[in-house]
């Protein structure tokens, strides 16, 4: 088990435990939400590394989990944009964008459109922003 793998385990036992003596009735969104939060910081972890199939595994998991936040799927845009596979970045960053008005996700929809060569979409996205 790597370091961080098990550091995180750790961290989320202990808010567990925390959060079960704490609230008990609240436990499940808690619970959730640390689940949530190990599972990003896992991905950004791998991305950071440049472990980009572990990276995605772990974003698609927690958004999964949360699909209601738009910085889930921002996050898996970043993974296939370091992949570069633009056209399939563009698509999480326009959904994350269709959740949430965010001048990051209009810049990082154009910086798509530039990696494939059109540059007069992109400046139409980036000056959005």
């Amino acid at each position: 088990m790597s370091f961080a793998l098990f550091f995180t385990v750790v961290i989320l036992v202990g808010l567990i435990a925390l959060l079960q003596l704490a609230l008990p009735r609240k436990i499940e969104v808690f619970v959730l939400l640390a689940i949530v939060c190990s599972l990003v910081m896992l991905g950004v972890i791998n991305c950071r590394a440049e472990r980009y199939g572990s990276a995605l595994a772990f974003f698609h998991r927690a958004a999964g989990l949360k699909p209601d936040r738009a910085e889930m799927w921002n996050n898996l845009g970043t993974v296939y944009h370091e992949l570069k596979r633009p056209s399939v970045a563009r698509d999480y960053f326009k959904r994350a964008l269709n959740m949430k008005d965010d001048p990051l996700y209009l810049t990082n929809i154009g910086v798509t459109y530039s990696d494939e060569g059109e540059y007069t979409e992109a400046l139409k996205w980036i000056n959005k922003a």
